[in-house]
């Protein structure tokens, strides 16, 4: 027994998350679901994944190809949304924890490939410091 939970311990070590979370960002997902499009919020989102707020039950491992959207941002801005794959990697009652799966670099995938759509680490980066700088407009923006 007692070697059944020391177990159980490692396991859960291994599970925490690598990257440090934004909580709440302005963000949502659109994701093809063979029904009408739909915005889904993110509930905190880092460099290796985000907890997505979905009535979807996928399977452990299943790929999602989506499109992330800054809702801070105006429409017309090319730098408003990316494309991403997510992993699920665990689900809970109002959604999903999906790690990303991203390119090495721009170049690393075929034009046409599975993954031709989805971000490398770099262009995620500079989107995610650019949601950072939209939620600082918004918060001074309230201050002020």
């Amino acid at each position: 027994m007692r070697r059944w939970l020391e177990q159980l311990m490692i396991s859960k070590e291994k599970e925490r998350r690598r990257g440090e979370r934004q909580p709440s960002p302005p963000l949502v997902v659109y994701y093809w679901d063979g029904a009408a499009p739909a915005a889904h919020p993110v509930r905190d989102v880092s460099l290796t994944g985000m907890y997505l707020a979905t009535e979807q039950g996928w399977y452990p491992n299943t790929l999602i190809r989506m499109t992330v959207v800054r809702t801070l941002k105006a429409k017309a801005d090319a730098d408003r949304s990316i494309q991403l794959t997510g992993r699920m990697v665990r689900s809970e009652s109002d959604g999903v924890g999906l790690a990303f799966v991203l390119r090495e670099s721009k170049r690393a995938y075929a034009p046409n490939g599975p993954f031709s759509a989805t971000a490398d680490q770099k262009t995620l980066r500079e989107f995610l410091t650019q949601v950072q700088s939209d939620r600082g407009h918004r918060d001074h923006l309230r201050s002020g």
